[in-house]
């Protein structure tokens, strides 16, 4: 069985299918296989989450099977140029801990050079599946959705009892992640979605495969697949049990709201940081432009100016105020909105970007820092 393919398009498609390959208890979960049906060539990588699925042009046979080797093929790929030719044969010998090959090997050939590998059969590889009834299609930019993924992604937090707080909540035009401390919302007209969903942002980073090209994104009933440029995403839709609404979740009206330079925020947040040993654990106390932090028998403060009043002082965790002030990258004025010391704090910018953050509810230590001040 053999095949002829593009080395340079079949070197690049490898990497991008085998992106999504990583540690895994299961060997096959660690390899891209290869499905060659004439005319095109299939490569596909999956952990089971999400399936990225590779397609170029192929000359030859109808045949399959699962690399053994797929980082090491990668490698070896950006030496072939020109005409790539692959052939399976009847002739390696159970060599991989995988102990299902078969005796299939794989000849590469590319003008002088080439190279022989054991192969897997490709019968034990894990299925994609019918991913249900087709419901919406959108067009996407998925460089832009990747940007934006990130900018509000840090309020994403993985949980073994609540898996949807690793989650993207697409709503309307508006992308969120919630985690139970810390809520980020980016809005976008540019896509509006007519159901609300939720995709794992690990799957969604990698949006970055379809580079600057534009893509079709299509909803199912157990998948959303982007795909454009002879690649697909296959992104698992988490099955949110909570069904929390962001309109509940952000309050409507506060007690004092005041504006503040992010820049300079932002810059006395990262001087604390680099001041404590244990960033994992400090805490910041913000009263009313003065921020302080306590670790052990010392004390680290800053001063930033705020245009308004503030009626009452908050302890945050110090690295989640600094990522929610992180993203508002781009605007230099950010509003902040407060109730009282222990309900959400509210951090806009123009409408686009909303950060909201729940303050720590016991801080140690607020009489020496009195006593200071």
């Amino acid at each position: 069985m053999k095949a002829v393919v593009n080395a340079e398009r079949f070197s690049e498609a490898l990497k991008k299918a085998g992106a999504v390959l990583g540690k895994a208890v299961i060997p096959l979960l660690e390899q891209v296989r290869a499905d060659f049906t004439g005319s095109v060539c299939r490569l596909t990588g999956t952990n089971l989450d999400h399936w990225l699925i590779a397609e170029i042009p192929a000359e030859g046979d109808s045949f399959s099977f699962i690399f053994s080797n797929t980082r090491e093929i990668i490698r070896l790929c950006k030496y072939f140029s020109g005409a790539l030719t692959l052939e399976v044969t009847g002739q390696a010998e159970d060599e991989s801990r995988y102990k299902r090959n078969k005796g299939y090997l794989l000849e590469i050939t590319c003008g002088e050079k080439g190279a022989s590998f054991p192969v897997w059969d490709s019968e034990d590889y894990p299925v994609l599946g019918d991913p249900g009834e087709l419901l919406y299609c959108y067009s996407v930019r998925p460089a832009e959705l990747l940007r934006r993924v990130k900018r509000i992604g840090y309020a994403a937090c993985p949980s073994k009892t609540r898996p949807q707080s690793i989650g993207v909540r697409f709503q309307d035009s508006r992308l969120w992640c919630v985690d139970g401390v810390r809520l980020a919302v980016n809005t976008d007209s540019n896509l509006t979605v007519d159901r609300p969903f939720v995709l794992s942002k690990l799957s969604l980073a990698h949006l970055k495969e379809f580079g600057g090209e534009c893509a079709d994104l299509r909803i199912y009933q157990k998948f959303a697949v982007f795909s454009g440029g002879g690649l697909s995403l296959y992104c698992r839709i988490i099955l949110s049990s909570d069904a929390m609404e962001l309109e509940k979740v952000v309050p409507k009206s506060f007690v004092s709201t005041y504006s503040v330079r992010r820049s300079s925020f932002l810059d006395a947040l990262k001087y604390l940081n680099d001041c404590v040993r244990d960033r994992s654990k400090a805490c910041v106390l913000c009263d009313r432009g003065k921020l302080y932090v306590l670790e052990n028998d010392r004390m680290y403060r800053a001063t930033v100016d705020i245009q308004g009043e503030s009626f009452d002082r908050h302890a945050f965790r110090l690295t989640f105020l600094k990522e929610a002030l992180e993203q508002f990258a781009g605007v230099e004025e950010i509003t902040v909105h407060e109730n009282n010391a222990a309900a959400p704090v509210l951090f806009t910018a123009g409408g686009a970007d909303i950060a909201l953050l729940l303050p720590v509810r016991a801080y140690k230590g607020w009489e020496r820092i009195d006593a200071a001040a």
